[in-house]
């Protein structure tokens, strides 16, 4: 952070996203940090508050972990599932968002339309998968395309396809949640990606990946991160371990002050409202966040 113009008092509040828990990934240690948070961990991000900076002032925050990552597999007996009468995972993850669009009807249609008769969950979100592969094309280069260019053009990048599956999901009345973070290739070079997982009453999250599903990898790594031979068929229900989640589903976060001036990040390595906030007499600054930077692979 550079401050270009200010007057005391005032803060800039970061809202610095951690890596994220889950099955594939866990035993996450920080390894070191060179500034203390405001909080330490809220919704899966730590509050920093740089206060009362002064013009010229330069602040700069430092965080390491070491993390266990996983390839996470599954194998579904799908004829077996029992869809729970009352489940409070449907109840807070079929709701529409701005960025999941589930309540649109041209969502709604095209989820109908492309399932048909079919009501088993499993098979349901399966149809959307093999849908999206097979009728979209995904292009990184687009970057703004939205989940309606799926309908209009057959064509989106990376971000919009995962939030086209969870939303085609989320129609259905599947859970569906986007997931954020990094690809790591054999060079430990980390390029930022999406992917999703659904729920299954009695089994939990499935991991999909359409967009690797789909063959798609970004420039920067197509030479050095090896898709498995039947990528679309594995990337429905598994996932490799060559990547780093920093968000699952969207982190809502609320302002520290409603005057607040607040910066929305939206295409990024998490998928939450808020990355920063300035409050008080601090008129103009620059941020520069950085990627992923992978210092070792054991």
């Amino acid at each position: 952070v550079q401050v270009l113009k200010s007057t005391v008092p005032n803060s800039l509040y970061l809202w610095v996203p951690l890596p994220q828990q889950s099955a594939a990934q866990g035993n996450i240690q920080q390894l070191s940090r060179n500034k203390e948070p405001f909080i330490e961990n809220h919704l899966g991000t730590s509050l920093y508050q740089l206060k009362d900076l002064i013009e010229n002032q330069n602040e700069t925050i430092r965080l390491s972990y070491l993390i266990e990552v996983y390839a996470v597999e599954t194998s579904v007996r799908y004829q077996a599932l029992k869809e729970a009468a009352a489940s409070p995972i449907k109840a807070a993850y079929t709701v529409p968002t701005q960025r999941i669009p589930a309540d649109d009807d041209r969502i709604k249609e095209k989820a109908a339309s492309i399932t048909g008769r079919e009501r088993n969950p499993y098979l349901r979100a399966r149809h959307l998968y093999r849908w999206i592969l097979s009728d979209i094309a995904i292009k990184p280069e687009l970057k703004e395309a939205s989940v309606f260019d799926a309908l209009d053009t057959g064509e989106v990048d990376p971000y919009a396809a995962v939030m086209l599956f969870c939303s085609l999901a989320r129609a259905l009345d599947i859970p569906a949640i986007p997931i954020s973070g990094f690809l790591i290739d054999k060079n430990r070079n980390a390029v930022r990606h999406y992917w999703a997982e659904f729920w299954l009453d009695g089994l939990g999250w499935i991991p999909v990946d359409p967009v690797l599903g789909s063959g798609i990898l970004p420039e920067t790594v197509k030479d050095t991160f090896k898709l498995p031979q039947d990528a679309a068929q594995y990337y429905f229900g598994n996932t490799d371990n060559q990547r780093v989640a920093f968000s699952r589903g969207q982190i809502q976060l609320s302002q520290m002050d409603p005057r607040g001036r607040i910066l929305f990040r939206e295409r990024d390595y998490s998928l939450q409202n808020l990355w920063e906030e300035a409050t008080g007499g601090l008129e103009s600054y620059s941020s520069l966040w950085s990627d992923l930077q992978v210092t070792g692979v054991y």
